[in-house]
């Protein structure tokens, strides 16, 4: 029997983050990178902004990092710093370091498992590409400072209640 599963964690984190609502002006730390990050986010995102210009990628009107949302609901985003009109560019990535299903396709090690996988990867299946980015952005991470990707991973944010993310004192109590 086939079930149709109508689900994707993008869709499901855009949600839950407000991504899609406009945001309240007092809910924007846009000076949080350089007066309350901690030292050691300040390096990860000091080399994340070193690989990223070395890597091509630019927004001269888009300021990043900034804070949005209060307390313990923040996370880090882009904020434009001057009026950006319809048509311009807001951010230019060369394709070669985009997290896509392209890149993923293209992946040497992954390839075969995805061929040889068309009931979770094949484009019949609901939510492959899903799959298939989720495996590659997987494969990334465990490759660790090796990865191509590694400066990004570093900033991204990491909410505790991911079990991944939890402490190993915390573990231990599981």
């Amino acid at each position: 029997m086939d079930v149709k599963i109508d689900f994707s964690f993008l869709k499901f984190f855009n949600i839950l983050k407000g991504v899609h609502k406009a945001q309240a002006e007092d809910d924007i730390d846009p000076d949080w990178f350089e007066k309350r990050a901690d030292k050691k986010t300040k390096e990860k995102y000091q080399k994340f902004n070193k690989w990223k210009v070395a890597a091509g990628i630019t927004h001269p009107k888009v300021k990043y990092p900034v804070m949005f949302g209060k307390g313990d609901n923040m996370y880090p985003g882009m904020m434009a710093t001057e009026d950006i009109p319809p048509g311009e560019v807001m951010i230019k990535v060369p394709s070669n370091v985009i997290i896509s299903t392209k890149a993923a396709y293209e992946c040497e090690p992954l390839k075969e498992l995805f061929y040889d996988n068309p009931d979770v990867f094949g484009n019949h299946v609901n939510y492959s590409d899903d799959n298939l980015l989720n495996t590659f952005i997987l494969y990334q991470l465990s490759l660790g400072e090796k990865s191509t990707y590694f400066h990004v991973f570093e900033t991204w944010p990491r909410d505790t209640d991911i079990l991944m993310n939890w402490e190993d004192e915390d573990l231990e109590w599981l």
